[in-house]
């Protein structure tokens, strides 16, 4: 049976109404007398002032026009006041006055001016209000909190707060008795984000804390401007029972870090503190601290507060000024704090930049983390043991890592033949280890060896400005990242940097750019992925210890023929007046000159260093056409199960889109075997009698 439009639910034609242009809107209401409401309200559900002309039009009372705002506003559902009209509080009186039943407000940076705010304004008129962002004027320091006060004071039905304000820079600063007050005011808030700086809690204020009233029905917390401390850390379990979704936020330096070591019975309240936090999801935290006892007190809290979460998200910067902790230096080198979860499955955790005195090492570390799934770890200057994070991660499926050095701990660095002692033998888990990203560091060759040996279901790899360095082999000018039994969907290599080192004690040695090597190969065993439930591994079972297995592996892996080779130059290109820096792939014939300069090569080929004055001048790329120069420093093998997409400083790659040597020969046997048939053909039937 067919329905007559006149005939649509009313709730039908509002959830259209939403996908018309204004134009649309204003010809649908012409339609049928049904149609006349939706659309109307449809039409007038946002209004938009984005200039200073559409402002003055809609307030100059003189005009006919205000009798349409007059007649239609209560119809409007949403205002927003864009940057920059500078609305002064006459004209937001009566914007207050024609609107009156808007539920959603959003008042942008300099939408309202400073002079005379608050003279006439009534924001009682708005009670109806259940969403407001708002940027507050740059008011005076003594005005800011009375006024901010003043106006949520009348506006009781809002769920949905977010104030910032103009000037972070101010002396002035809000306290944790300005969320009293704007929770007292606001029973029905659900979320509250505010980008003002707040001053710490004192740990004395902790005790007080303890009678508030809890804000039950807030579930999301972000304040954006301010450095959490102890104090902070309860006020927020107290006053927030059910929130799930915790962000705090340092948008500015601290002025200084103040000693505030708090008592022992805070110490015991805090600790004494039952299931805080029990719905808590997700929490994100920017601080500012300088290491020490006050710091390893906080660290501890935060892990009992926040060991039960699935997500976490924190950024320490420590700052110098170890002399508030002289008394107890041992907490600042020697005990780190291990962060460890049985409930974690995604962390983000940046701790720096860490000063290079020993007193003032990173106070944080990575602990055991079972069920932890995605990673992303960076500390600075700091060295990390990518195998510890594999063993203390078992579930981790992506991982994160940016550092100073990356590398394996001593008796996997060193990795002794398989004739050593038990005692510098490890045993090795298969990991499901699937993602890798190691961004600005200095990377151990070794790991790369180590990451596809161990983690065979590792099919995503990128590398951003990391240094790799290698010992080129006297015999054959090359060096070989081995990653047999990765299989690759996705490879990128982004200001990657090889150099030369003469030994293998390379952390020890600076990066020499007269030792840059400019020449990359990538080699892949397979024609096509083999996926990893082709593969027969059990990651649960033990193998054998990693040195001896290793080595005994390589030496199968090391012979497996090459399926497929590309050669990569990274030279500036041939433009002389903007030089540019740019990877290609060598030609056949180019490919060709290479593998037999390498065939050839002998130790009185190798790349000699130049003098001083001559290595500053020869240190940058050469131009493309001078790529055999490049020859001399050897050259870099990464060789892969498989790969075939990738990309080299974003400059994308198909390994099955080039013709090597092997192609090349399968293509001319193909020519020759054709011509053949057809040499057969005409014989047979034109020649042979």
């Amino acid at each position: 049976m067919l329905m007559l439009a006149s005939e649509l639910p009313f709730e039908i034609l509002t959830l259209i109404a939403t996908h018309l242009s204004q134009k649309d809107k204003l010809c649908c209401m012409s339609v049928c007398r049904a149609w006349n409401v939706p659309f109307r309200d449809a039409l007038w559900d946002t209004v938009d002032i984005n200039r200073k002309e559409r402002l003055e039009a809609i307030c100059n009372l003189s005009t006919v026009q205000q009798n349409i705002y007059q007649t239609q506003g209560n119809r409007v559902q949403a205002l927003r006041l864009k940057r920059r009209i500078e609305t002064t509080d006459h004209q937001l009186c009566i914007l207050q006055r024609f609107f009156q039943q808007i539920k959603r407000l959003n008042i942008e940076l300099n939408a309202l001016t400073v002079k005379d705010f608050g003279r006439m304004s009534d924001w009682s008129l708005w009670r109806s209000l259940t969403d407001l962002k708002m940027y507050i004027p740059r008011l005076d320091d003594g005005r800011r909190k009375k006024d901010l006060v003043d106006i949520l004071s009348c506006l009781p039905r809002l769920v949905r707060l977010d104030i910032s304000e103009h000037s972070r820079f101010s002396a002035h600063r809000y306290t944790w008795d300005t969320l009293e007050s704007i929770h007292a005011h606001l029973p029905r808030l659900k979320y509250l984000q505010l980008s003002l700086p707040f001053d710490p809690i004192p740990a004395n204020d902790i005790k007080h804390i303890k009678s508030i009233t809890p804000a039950t029905n807030i579930s999301t917390v972000r304040l954006l401007g301010h450095n959490v401390n102890l104090g902070w850390l309860y006020y927020f379990a107290v006053k927030y029972p059910n929130v799930h979704t915790l962000e705090s936020r340092l948008l500015q330096r601290e002025a200084s870090w103040t000693r505030d070591i708090p008592d022992n019975e805070t110490l015991r309240l805090l600790s004494s503190f039952q299931r805080p936090f029990p719905h808590l999801k997700a929490v994100t935290i920017t601080q500012e601290a300088t290491p020490g006892l006050q710091l390893d007190l906080f660290l501890e809290i935060l892990q009992r507060f926040f060991g039960h979460l699935k997500s976490i998200n924190y950024n320490l910067h420590t700052t110098g000024g170890s002399s508030l902790d002289n008394d107890h230096p041992q907490s600042i080198s020697d005990n780190p704090i291990l962060l460890s979860s049985s409930a974690l499955e995604k962390l983000v955790l940046q701790v720096g930049p860490i000063s290079t005195t020993p007193q003032l090492r990173s106070p944080l570390r990575l602990g055991v983390n079972s069920r932890l799934v995605e990673l992303d770890l960076n500390f600075f200057d700091t060295s990390i043991h990518l195998d510890s994070v594999l063993n203390d991660c078992v579930s981790l499926k992506r991982m994160k890592l940016r550092s100073g050095v990356i590398t394996l701990t001593d008796h996997l660095a060193d990795r002794p033949s398989s004739s050593s002692s038990s005692s510098s033998s490890a045993l090795l888990f298969a990991h499901g280890l699937e993602s890798v990203e190691l961004c600005r560091a200095k990377v151990d060759p070794k790991v790369f060896n180590y990451l596809s040996f161990r983690c065979r279901f590792l099919n995503e790899m990128i590398l951003n400005d990391v240094s790799i360095p290698a010992l080129i082999s006297k015999e054959t000018g090359s060096f070989c990242l081995d990653m047999s039994y990765t299989h690759f969907k996705n490879l990128k290599l982004h200001g990657v940097e090889f150099y030369a080192v003469d030994g293998s004690n390379w952390n020890e040695e600076h990066p020499d750019i007269d030792q840059n090597i400019y020449i990359l190969t990538i080699d892949r065993t397979h024609s096509s992925p083999i996926y990893p439930h082709q593969l027969d591994i059990d990651r649960h079972e033990p193998s054998d210890n990693y040195s001896s297995n290793y080595d005994n592996n390589n030496q199968y892996q090391n012979h497996l023929p090459v399926q497929k080779r590309l050669w990569f130059h990274h030279c500036w290109g041939n433009t002389k007046d903007d030089l540019k820096k740019e990877v290609w792939v060598l030609g056949y014939a180019e490919a060709q000159f290479a593998e037999k300069y390498f065939e050839l090569f002998s130790p009185e080929k190798k790349y000699i260093r130049r003098t001083a004055e001559e290595a500053a001048f020869h240190s940058q790329l050469v131009e493309k056409r001078f790529w055999k120069d490049d020859l001399l420093r050897g050259h870099i093998t990464l060789r892969c199960g498989y790969v075939g997409k990738y990309s080299i400083d974003s400059t994308p790659f198909d390994h099955d889109g080039y013709i090597t040597k092997s192609g090349v020969y399968l293509f001319l046997s193909l020519c020759l075997y054709i011509l053949s048939i057809f040499r057969d053909i005409i014989y047979y039937q034109y020649i042979q009698p």
